[in-house]
């Protein structure tokens, strides 16, 4: 109870403090504009400290912050949320595959082309890792880096070979 007491007196402190920066704005610009623009998040700001203040508004200052953020997303990044509570499940997503339009891709990485020794080397069919022109000492340090810095493996399947693993260092799998 004292802590919510102590916590009431803050936000009043704050509010009496962000009224005088208020006042003071309004004397040096055009007041009415001052007075619009500040005074909205003034009172969201209080609105929110309120809420945090009893234990019982958690649940809504959750989903007032989701509602913010969701629509500061589309105003910035032009980044559509349906459901509020998809940034809340995107937060436990370690890694997420987007391709150059950004969309979301099925994960399968390809190398199409790497620069190496001042070289630009695309891979193609005919011009592979093992049939371009870097030396060998080049050649075997790109092998040794790929294998030994990469938690991919390779499991066999009923009948091939299956790269298996984070899909970046799969595509790097599969290059070599």
């Amino acid at each position: 109870m004292q802590f919510t007491k102590m916590a009431l007196m803050a936000c009043v402190i704050i509010l009496v403090l962000s009224i005088i920066m208020i006042i003071v704005k309004m004397t040096n610009e055009v007041w009415w504009e001052v007075l619009l623009t500040k005074s909205m998040k003034l009172i969201n700001l209080i609105v929110v400290l309120f809420v945090v203040v009893l234990p019982e508004g958690l649940p809504l200052t959750v989903g007032v912050s989701l509602a913010f953020t969701t629509g500061k997303m589309f105003k910035t990044d032009r980044i559509l949320v349906r459901k509020l509570d998809a940034p809340e499940t995107m937060g436990s997503v370690n890694e997420l595959l987007v391709g150059k339009t950004s969309t979301l891709t099925t994960g399968l990485m390809k190398m199409s082309q790497f620069l190496c020794e001042d070289k630009q080397i695309k891979n193609t069919r005919k011009n592979t890792l093992l049939h371009c022109e870097l030396s060998e000492q080049t050649l075997e340090l790109i092998k040794e880096s790929i294998l030994f810095n990469c938690s991919a493996r390779i499991e066999m399947d009923a009948t091939t070979y299956v790269p298996v693993g984070d899909a970046t260092e799969v595509g790097l799998l599969r290059f070599l």
